[in-house]
């Protein structure tokens, strides 16, 4: 019995130093990687955030970039008036007149109206109107009124009010 317990206290004894083992060279290695693999995940999460902060810092000055190119500058506010009446020429357009209206200072632009009155054919205001939409200065067509004029027929009496903003310099 007390050999039967001495080789049970010694098995126990065993055991214990085994797992003793193990615990220090597998286990705590283990936890080791782990707390490796916890902060190199960190920082690269860090990292992709400070990627992202890039990328769209780029792309919001991108961005800003090409609105500011759309915008126009003070000195091109005759070229957009000079465009506006060519191109109703070339598009065939019995001009009436066209007249810059009170301009409205917003925060960091100024919002120009153009009023435009012309006759024309519905072909020909079509043209017209592809043509301030392709400019490459924001032209915002704010409106359009069609008027059917007996004495003017095939032609249409056109009014229209043309925005375009220069950008504070």
């Amino acid at each position: 019995m007390i050999k039967l317990k001495r080789e049970q206290v010694l098995l126990a004894i065993v055991t214990v130093l085994i797992l003793s083992i193990l615990f220090k060279f597998v286990y705590q290695r283990e936890i080791r990687k782990i707390v490796t693999l916890k902060s190199q995940f960190t920082e690269t999460s860090q990292e992709l955030k400070y990627a992202n902060i890039l990328l769209q810092q780029k792309i919001s000055k991108n961005t800003e970039r090409e609105l500011e190119e759309r915008f126009a500058r003070e000195n091109e506010v005759n070229d957009i008036l000079s465009f506006l009446t060519e191109s109703a020429q070339a598009s065939g357009i019995i001009l009436g007149s066209i007249k810059q209206r009170e301009t409205a200072r917003k925060e960091f632009y100024e919002d120009i109206p153009i009023e435009i009155e012309l006759s024309a054919e519905y072909g020909e205001i079509l043209n017209y109107l592809d043509k301030i939409a392709a400019f490459p200065k924001l032209l915002q067509i704010d409106n359009l009124e069609i008027i059917r004029d007996e004495t003017i027929l095939p032609r249409l009496r056109v009014k229209l009010m043309v925005r375009t903003y220069v950008l504070f310099e």
